[in-house]
């Protein structure tokens, strides 16, 4: 039976083995819109008749969102900047009780990494950790790192031109030089493509701590002005149904046909630019020229602006641009990079799998033992890859004597796009599996046998089938690819200033991992034979 919890529903006798259940309210509201998204002030608003779109988005200031202005505020905090403090001694003894939390803050901190350089100096030598250590002292400063809001020695230069100790890293310069510090890690043994890349980082990419200070960017997304809608229930049918509306129309043209009536139970949605992608023609961008333009910076794209029009605009190429080295990155095309390069991971991991259990069904004691090692060595290498990231980097087919703006690609923009030129670069590269691993001097005479000969020439862990060469442009070329019946084409080819020669490393394959241990026995044995009878003779 259903009661009232009225008067005469309060008074029900109950008897024993009811079960009362008290219904809670349904969480509606009546009367009443909802305005979300890209706004100043979201939130739900109260219905009145003949209330209309107009009524809840008066004008286009109530479209500036509240983390806009607060990122726009927080251009103008200063950079974090070293301002010196008494030393530690005078912070013992406070004079004045207002300054107490904070020299509180700056002894515990003090404290603090100082247990941290203890911590990492476990297991060390003694003399190491004297040479290598650096112990706070009374001398110490502090400077205000804004980014924390606090007193912080993180970034301090090391006292006495030592190194800092990695407990004591700053965690601002970690964290903006990880994609690239990741990529380095790599070394020679890792990804040889890695270490070639390595010629197009910037000097803030290579040196974290020197990080800009100004960097213009889009702050927040801007409003997507052609597209909004209204979530709408039919109150018979109980059907959502959207009624969308020109933005743009509405708020800027004060367009009649766009201010819809407004229904109880409506919500609006505005939506901006990184919600729903916008045609190029619409979008706001801004890119960034660096390096041998008349007027280097970061430009607005104009709607309908490629990037040959964008330099043109910019005055053009100085004498000394070498677009053959030019660098053009986008970080649409990184994603997709990105992506393909897990995917390839994700490969190398199952055939791994895949080939150990193969190896523990059918194979020797030996065998397993032998894949097992192969595996770790293995597993070691994807760990390194899995470190590499995607540059985003598009390489155009510019040719070493490129010169002019005409020949530079008429691509439309996107926001964030890069297009760095730089001076004619005056040496050649070689890296890889060689006994010198150094830059050596251009000379348009001189071959690719020519330099790696200054390089001592591949060691014996080289591959030497393998080899291959990064252009200044980013293509590759291979050593497979410059084969012909006439011989081995690949020492005399030509280079250009800024390639790169690559010497990767030999790969043991699974099936000659077994030979590969036996000859190592032997050699061992051998060595141990050889010792002995010295000794005894």
């Amino acid at each position: 039976m259903e009661v009232r919890l009225d008067a005469a529903g309060m008074a029900t006798s109950m008897a024993d083995g009811d079960i009362l259940h008290v219904i809670s309210i349904v969480s509606k509201y009546q009367k009443t819109v909802t305005l979300r998204g890209n706004t100043a002030n979201p939130g739900r608003f109260a219905w009145h008749q003949g209330m209309r779109l107009s009524d809840l988005i008066p004008d286009k200031e109530s479209l500036l969102t509240r983390d806009y202005w607060w990122k726009r505020v927080s251009l103008g905090f200063p950079a974090p900047e070293f301002q010196p403090l008494p030393a530690l001694s005078a912070l013992r003894q406070p004079t004045n009780p207002i300054d107490l939390p904070l020299q509180q803050s700056l002894m515990a901190r003090r404290q603090a990494n100082t247990q941290q350089t203890t911590n990492a100096a476990q297991g060390q030598n003694q003399s190491q950790n004297q040479s290598q250590t650096r112990q706070p002292d009374d001398t110490t400063a502090y400077y205000w790192d804004n980014s924390q809001g606090a007193y912080s020695t993180d970034s301090y230069p090391p006292l006495n031109n030592q190194m800092p100790n990695t407990a004591n890293t700053s965690a601002a310069n970690q964290q903006g030089g990880t994609e690239n510090a990741q990529q380095r890690q790599t070394g020679p043994r890792g990804s040889e493509s890695a270490l070639a890349e390595t010629d197009n980082e910037t000097p803030e990419q290579i040196n974290p701590q020197a990080e800009r200070r100004t960097v213009v960017r889009i702050t927040s997304p801007d409003i997507d002005w052609s597209y909004a809608v209204i979530e709408r229930m039919d109150t018979e049918s109980l059907k959502t149904t959207l009624v969308s509306f020109d933005l743009g129309k509405l708020v800027l043209q004060h367009d009649a046909s766009q201010d819809l009536e407004l229904q109880p139970g409506d919500v609006v949605s505005v939506f901006s630019q990184s919600d729903i992608h916008v045609p190029i023609a619409e979008q706001t961008g801004f890119i960034r020229l660096e390096g041998e333009f008349v007027h280097s910076g970061t430009y607005s794209v104009h709607s309908g602006e490629t990037l040959r029009s964008l330099v043109e605009r910019a005055g053009g190429l100085t004498p000394n641009a070498y677009l053959y080295g030019s660098v053009f990155t986008r970080e649409s095309t990184r994603v997709i990079q990105q992506r393909r390069m897990d995917e390839t991971v994700q490969r190398m991991i199952l055939q791994m799998q895949r080939g150990t259990l193969a190896v523990a069904t059918s194979g020797t004691a030996q065998d397993v033992s032998g894949a097992a090692a192969a595996q770790a060595s293995i597993q070691g290498l994807i760990t390194q890859l899995q470190l590499v990231r995607a540059t985003g980097r598009v390489v155009f087919a510019f040719k070493p004597d490129s010169k002019g703006t005409e020949i530079i690609p008429d691509i439309s923009l996107e926001n964030g796009d890069t297009f760095m030129i730089p001076s004619v670069p005056s040496t050649v590269n070689a890296v890889g599996a060689i006994f010198n691993q150094n830059s050596f001097l251009y000379r348009p005479e001189v071959r690719l046998g020519s330099y790696l000969q200054l390089a001592g020439g591949p060691n014996s862990d080289a591959d030497k089938k393998h080899m291959f060469v990064v252009r200044a442009n980013g293509a590759v070329v291979s050593k497979e690819s410059v084969k012909s019946a006439w011989g081995d084409e690949f020492l005399n080819l030509r280079l250009n200033p800024g390639d790169t020669i690559v010497v990767p490393d030999k790969s043991i394959k699974p099936s000659n991992l077994r030979t590969f241990m036996n000859v190592s026995q032997f050699l061992a044995q051998l060595t141990f034979s050889a010792a002995a009878a010295t000794a005894v003779f």
